[in-house]
């Protein structure tokens, strides 16, 4: 017996409300909690049950990770086309191998390469953004390329390459979308699969994508393999030297091939830069329709800080207040609606319910993280339900307290995000240092929208304005001083 949901249509199913999930529908999310903490929809013949309260999102893909952790059929058949990403691979071999991979670069040692970057690159934002404020949007973008990107190959696109960071966004944007259950045809008849492959038209589609993609890296990948193969004899410390480099002294011998290496460095450019875009723009409107958290933001950095300096991550223990407007932009943010569907590897019970293999699952994430179970008065925005709560996202992540987690941007058990350290050092120092130097509100005459977003399977704001203003001479010296010390990196 599966949960109750709304009666599907012959052969086609819940097809309108898989395309609402998809494109983030408040009126489908909301919709769908009136059927409980889980309910069932179809997918042409197949079930699929939304997840959308905390508990059973605990329960089901935390507790039992290890029987909920696969990728539907459908979505196997997408690992086919990127089999180096780890976001589809199925739950398995090539699984825990491309998890040991992305563990070993983006643990917590390896992901204090974030750091010097982002405090870099914050620099390079704050110029911008003081000389062209309406392009606030696009610098979110720019600051994470850039930021991933010197982590990965030691180069930084300026103001030339803004085109080229422009089509990779767009680029992603358009992949990201075929990720998504319902977004492709044989999701509905899989029997379309077993076409000869000229006639299988997302072959096409994913091939180019796959090419744009390839082009982008190939020429950074190949400049690092030539200075590897120099190097190869010297004994170099790995640890501080680009993302694309351990990763070829770590595959040295394994017979895997330039494709595959550019896949793994694809997805930790791609996962990296998108997310931590999304998370900027959507700080950003939420300080512009949310001053008094803003402001009381402001007045912790400035008694932690001072007006001197400009802050860092060593001030990450000592900024409470900062902390948990992070997590609650997260929660009362959220740039994704429908997580990534995870899939049952045998039968499991359930409460009342015995949910068979393969059955997938799938986590409404903004119900998820404004559920009134969970959170007080869930629809306000309220930094200081968090303050308590010094845990950092991977140890709330791991908490087998369900009721102490405080949001689920970066997923559960055994498919929790791997960048979840390198992500939280971006983050804090991005939204520390922008506090530190501008005031943030709406531009006079436009409204903020929380809901104007993309659809995809990440729901990016949609382009803004917004006045940003410096908050005084002396923060654009100081700001303008360490930019001049810093040292410029390879540039496209």
């Amino acid at each position: 017996m599966l949960p109750t949901g709304p009666r599907p249509w012959p052969w086609i199913g819940n097809q309108s409300l898989i395309r609402g999930l998809n494109s983030g529908s408040s009126r489908t999310l909301k919709h769908l909690t009136r059927y409980g903490d889980i309910a069932t929809i179809w997918l042409s013949r197949s079930p699929i049950l939304v997840i959308n309260s905390p508990r059973a999102a605990h329960e089901l893909l935390h507790s039992m990770s290890s029987k909920t952790s696969d990728r539907p059929i459908t979505v196997h058949h997408r690992a086919k086309l990127l089999p180096w990403s780890l976001v589809l691979a199925p739950y398995g071999e090539q699984f825990h191998r491309l998890r040991k991979i992305y563990h070993h670069l983006l643990g917590q040692q390896g992901a204090m390469i974030f750091r010097r970057w982002s405090e870099e690159e914050t620099l390079f934002m704050f110029k911008s953004l003081a000389e062209r404020p309406d392009q606030a949007h696009f610098e979110c973008d720019r600051h994470a390329f850039n930021v991933t990107m010197r982590v990965i190959y030691g180069v930084r696109y300026g103001t030339e390459g803004d085109q080229r960071v422009r089509d990779t966004f767009q680029l992603w944007e358009t992949m990201f979308c075929y990720f998504l259950p319902g977004s492709l045809i044989f999701d509905y008849f899989p029997s379309m699969l077993k076409l000869p492959p000229w006639l299988q038209p997302w072959m096409w589609i994913f091939r180019g994508l796959k090419r744009r993609e390839r082009g982008l890296h190939l020429r950074h990948l190949r400049r690092i393999e030539d200075h590897y193969l120099q190097s190869k004899k010297k004994s170099t410390p790995i640890s501080g030297t680009p993302f694309a480099m351990q990763l070829l002294r770590m595959t040295d011998g394994m017979n895997i091939g330039e494709q595959a290496i550019i896949d793994v460095l694809s997805m930790l450019l791609g996962a990296g830069a998108d997310t931590i875009s999304c998370f900027m723009q959507q700080f950003l409107k939420a300080m512009a329709v949310n001053p008094k958290a803003a402001v009381a933001a402001q007045a912790e950095i400035d008694s932690v800080v001072g007006a001197k300096r400009l802050p860092n991550w060593e001030d990450n223990p000592n900024l409470p207040y900062v902390r948990a407007l992070i997590k609650e932009v997260h929660r009362w943010a959220p740039f994704a609606a429908a997580g990534i569907p995870h899939s049952t590897t045998e039968d499991i019970t359930y409460g009342d319910y015995v949910i068979s293999k393969g059955t997938v699952l799938l986590p409404n994430i903004p119900s998820i993280m404004r559920n009134q179970e969970r959170y007080v008065e869930p629809d306000r925005f309220d930094p200081a339900r968090f303050l308590n709560d010094g845990s950092d996202s991977a140890t709330s992540a791991h908490n087998p307290d369900w009721s102490k987690r405080d949001h689920v941007h970066f997923g559960w058990g055994r498919r929790l995000c791997p960048g979840v350290y390198a992500a939280d050092i971006c983050i804090f120092v991005a939204v520390t240092r922008v506090l530190w130097s501008f005031d943030i509100q709406p531009h006079p005459g436009i409204q903020v929208r929380m809901e104007d977003v993309s659809d995809g399977l990440l729901k990016k704001p949609l382009p803004f304005r917004l006045q940003i203003n410096s908050r005084g001479p002396g923060y654009d010296e100081i700001v303008a001083q360490q930019l001049e010390m810093c040292s410029t990196a390879n540039k496209e």
